[in-house]
């Protein structure tokens, strides 16, 4: 897993450029990294009922959404909306993953609609859009990643099939080759048994 970078390590950052990396390392490298730890989890899903993995997601999106309603604005738990969505589009597919994507950005609207620096409720409005577009990306980003996975076990599947398959034709040909030695052999040597010497 990657580590946050220390105030050194980015070549040419300069302090006006922080506050982007920052947002950068929250939006686009924080989901990753939850997405990279849950690649042990697919076997485990698989085994669970799809009820369960709905019910324990829409628990987590309750309390993550509470706890985002606590904390206010200014110490918003919006990011951590992207462990439920990722479990359902792994487990249910992208339409799911993308419901629970509205869901998360609906309970984050309700979760602010008293609380936000916003002087308007358009700008309000904007960012739970965007917070929506997110969740959205993340979802259809999870399930495309499902996808490619599936795929890349099939195709590993279908290349072992495949060498299996070869090595039985080399095999059945080797054998052919011995026993078509075999009665040259046998045949040759009992025609030439029979001339006098």
């Amino acid at each position: 897993m990657a580590s946050r970078p220390t105030k050194g390590s980015w070549d040419g950052a300069s302090s006006a450029r922080r506050p982007a990396i920052d947002c950068f390392w929250v939006l686009v490298v924080s989901p990753i990294e939850v997405i990279i730890q849950l690649m042990p989890l697919p076997e485990t899903l698989r085994r669970q009922p799809q009820r369960l993995v709905l019910i324990k997601a829409l628990t987590l999106v309750g309390v993550i959404g509470w706890f985002d309603h606590v904390t206010g604005w200014e110490w918003s738990f919006f990011a951590p909306f992207a462990l439920p969505i990722a479990l359902v589009a792994w487990k249910l597919g992208r339409r799911l993953g993308f419901a629970y994507a509205c869901l998360g950005a609906l309970i984050s609207w309700v979760a602010h609609i008293g609380g936000n620096p916003y002087h308007t409720n358009g700008g309000f409005a904007v960012a739970v859009l965007g917070r929506w577009l997110y969740f959205a990306v993340l979802a259809v980003a999870v399930a495309a990643l499902k996808t490619k996975r599936e795929l890349d076990r099939a195709r590993i599947a279908s290349l072992q099939r495949a060498e299996e398959l070869e090595r039985e034709i080399l095999q059945v040909g080797d054998q052919e080759k011995e026993r078509l030695g075999r009665e040259l052999h046998d045949g040759l040597g009992q025609t030439l048994a029979g001339f006098p010497p």
